[in-house]
């Protein structure tokens, strides 16, 4: 009798404050079934206060590591991973749960479209706590300046179209073009927008939003940013900003004046809503140094 062979996934949670946060998502994992992980917890707490493991009775890799945002935390667990007999790397938020089939479900999305030479970026999609859909991936039109949730399966064609990051999948070609290595000038905010630009740029990229694959993600529930751009905390505005002004700066530098033009309009919007604090983030976010 011939047996399915389980697949092999690294997964990456970066710890950063809510212990109790970081164990819920590390427990459903825990019951993830048919799949073989091999998880990397990366605390980033200024204080050390991952949660303690010994309960879970699985074994988990633990690394400790400075703040210095996003994309070098998972840097820390992705070269851990790199000689590790996996086939992709799940980037999982500790905030985000992965609801019952929800890992084998994106690995099955995954495994169906891959080919030699292709970079695969897969996410599901992420639920509110009520059940209601959050998005199933983004897209963002660089001739604009900003964004769009995807809800279904329709998406405008000249927009960089990318998987969340609160639970994002790369396969190994993935992962090879990239050296293994976001890129740790985004502090937070566009690490997948960049990561899908880099990877098309380099050769074919297929994104697949699996509409089987189902996270609960309490949004903003560490960081501030909020379910919409108006609900940022002045600290996220600034990151927002400063990520942003990078993405062009790298891959559409040619829209930069445009981007200078709306920036001034935000702020001026801001200040005429009373908005100081916020106004001056987009300043110093967008024009500092």
């Amino acid at each position: 009798m011939m047996v399915d062979r389980i697949p092999s996934l690294g997964v990456i949670v970066v710890h950063f404050g809510q212990p109790a946060l970081t164990l819920r998502c590390l427990q459903h994992l825990q019951e993830q079934r048919g799949i073989d992980l091999e998880v990397v917890l990366v605390d980033n707490s200024p204080n050390g206060d991952a949660p303690t493991l010994q309960d879970l009775g699985w074994r988990i890799r633990t690394l400790r590591c400075s703040n210095h945002g996003f994309a070098h935390a998972n840097n820390q667990g992705l070269a851990q991973l790199r000689s590790a007999s996996v086939e992709g790397v799940l980037l999982l938020n500790n905030d985000a749960f992965a609801l019952e089939g929800a890992l084998n479900a994106l690995w099955g999305s995954m495994n169906q479209v891959q080919r030699p030479g292709l970079a695969v970026m897969a996410g599901g999609c992420l639920l509110n706590e009520d059940g209601t859909l959050q998005t199933r991936g983004g897209c963002w039109l660089p001739g604009r300046g900003h964004g769009l949730v995807l809800m279904g399966d329709s998406y405008p064609k000249e927009g960089v179209v990318y998987a969340s990051g609160a639970a994002l999948l790369l396969n190994r070609e993935a992962l090879e073009r990239l050296n293994w290595q976001l890129d740790e000038g985004y502090f937070l905010y566009f690490e997948e927008v960049d990561t899908a630009e880099r990877l098309r740029q380099a050769g074919p990229l297929e994104v697949v939003l699996e509409e089987k694959s189902h996270f609960i993600h309490l949004q903003g529930a560490l960081a501030g940013s909020g379910k919409r751009h108006h609900d940022r905390s002045v600290r996220s505005e600034f990151h927002f900003h400063r990520s942003k002004r990078r993405f062009y700066t790298q891959h559409y530098p040619h829209y930069l004046p445009k981007m200078h033009f709306l920036h001034v309009l935000v702020v001026l919007k801001r200040l005429f809503q009373g908005d100081i604090m916020r106004a001056m983030a987009v300043v110093r976010g967008f024009w500092g140094r």
